[in-house]
């Protein structure tokens, strides 16, 4: 059965903090030869302090199928799956999540404060606070990766996290 999506009536600019946030998962940039996630996934671009993330409240069909359209956007991207966190999670870690609709319904940003430098610099100042907190924001994510990812739609588990997930160091 299709996800039924809000509108943009209905669905609420804030965010709340047991809302789930998702992330298109996408190779070879977010997954290491074993298959798991690499904590790059959710680092921001050079010069920048923000990325881009999905709202699940869009519904999970929709953030699936949002997430193939974000990877056949780029040369060379293959979607594997989707990376779910709470939003009381990010902001736990000194970061924000808030909705940036202008740039497609259910679309939002989780902002870390501080902006990556250019060049790969030396991991240490705000730079090392910075990968410190995203490797510890990654520690309470899920990564569902997708049964069907060449299939419309969503058919793996539910997406929704009730409860923030313990670490998964």
């Amino acid at each position: 059965m299709p996800d039924q999506q809000p509108n943009n009536a209905e669905l609420p600019i804030a965010i709340d903090d047991d809302e789930t946030i998702v992330r298109a998962i996408l190779t070879p940039w977010h997954i290491n030869k074993k298959g798991d996630v690499k904590w790059q996934a959710l680092k921001p671009q050079a010069e920048k302090s923000d990325l881009s993330v999905m709202r699940q409240r869009m519904g999970d069909g929709f953030c699936k199928d949002k997430a193939v359209d974000i990877g056949n956007g780029v040369p060379k991207n293959e979607y594997h799956g989707l990376l779910t966190v709470r939003a009381d999670s990010i902001r736990k870690h000194n970061a924000q999540v808030t909705d940036s609709r202008d740039q497609f319904l259910g679309h939002a940003d989780l902002d870390y404060q501080i902006v990556v430098p250019a060049n790969d610099p030396p991991l240490e100042g705000d730079y090392k606070t910075l990968v410190d907190r995203i490797r510890s924001l990654l520690a309470l994510t899920v990564f569902h990766r997708d049964p069907a990812p060449n299939a419309a739609g969503w058919s793996g588990p539910a997406l929704r996290l009730d409860a923030e997930p313990a670490p998964n160091s």
